[in-house]
């Protein structure tokens, strides 16, 4: 677990930022992660996506790394049972009486702007001087950012119908394919330097390009297929396809849309100024 520094480094060397963020060390939310949970007890972990899961609160630093985890809440609980209990732990989240920022009646309705503190019991090694963190919660969707913008803790999009259990009790594997039958064919992009893009980017365990037996990036024709054993992000291979279309100046001519026909496959379309804005960002 990561300890928060005194003042980030990336707030500590922004102009933009600095002094004005210089307190704030990330940001949290909620995820969903998938549970194998049999009997009784699996309508409680049932969330409302109708999928079986742990409801999971996390806090990362500016570098997107951990540095408070709470787990073991059923999936069914709700967002603020989950944080309640993290601020009424002994070793929990701490918020100071003298911290909270003036809230009119509308805010408290939508959004509630919180500093947290932490002493130097709740990770290990962690510096009791950390202080604030400023986090937005209490919204439905899963964007909750710092008030900066630059730093945002996504929940992990499960796939629909998924339990997290199938039978004889093995995990369900994920499969996402990126089509890039347009550029390919029109040879503006050369699909295999994208492959080995993806095979040297993708982390797994934190780390690039050691994909070990986990995740499998393939390539056929025109199309691109990553399979992982594990629980992957669909947003986390979009981002990964735009860095590499920027890398090669074609990022002004393509994105990266969700297919119509099938949720798991992205298409490299030529960029159309009248295309709806949001479809690109699914």
């Amino acid at each position: 677990m990561a300890k928060p520094e005194s003042v980030p480094y990336i707030i500590r060397e922004s102009t933009r930022f600095y002094p004005y963020f210089k307190d704030r060390v990330g940001a949290i939310d909620d995820t969903h992660i998938p549970a194998m949970v049999v009997g009784r007890e699996v309508s409680s972990y049932r969330n409302r996506h109708e999928t079986i899961s742990h409801n999971v609160l996390a806090v990362c630093n500016f570098d997107l790394q951990f540095i408070y985890v709470l787990s073991g809440w059923e999936g069914s609980a709700h967002d603020s049972k989950v944080l309640n209990d993290a601020l009424s732990r002994p070793n929990g989240l701490k918020v100071p009486s003298d911290e909270f920022p003036p809230v009119s009646d509308e805010d408290t309705t939508n959004e509630i702007d919180e500093s947290y503190e932490w002493d130097d019991t709740q990770t290990q090694d962690q510096q009791p001087s950390v202080r604030h963190h400023h986090i937005s919660f209490g919204r439905s969707s899963s964007e909750s950012i710092t008030a900066a913008g630059f730093v945002q803790v996504r929940r992990v999009e499960m796939s629909r119908g998924s339990t997290g259990v199938v039978k004889g009790g093995k995990k369900k594997g994920v499969t996402f394919v990126i089509d890039c039958s347009k550029p390919v064919e029109d040879k503006i992009m050369d699909i295999a330097s994208l492959e080995k893009f993806l095979q040297e980017r993708i982390k797994v365990g934190g780390k690039a390009g050691a994909l070990g037996d986990s995740v499998t990036v393939t390539r056929e024709k025109t199309k691109i297929t990553v399979t992982s054993d594990s629980n992957f992000s669909k947003r986390y291979l979009k981002y990964l396809t735009k860095k590499y279309l920027k890398k090669n100046s074609v990022r002004d001519w393509l994105r990266v849309i969700s297919s119509n026909k099938d949720k798991n496959v992205y298409e490299l379309r030529y960029f159309n100024i009248a295309e709806n804005e949001t479809e690109d960002e699914d």
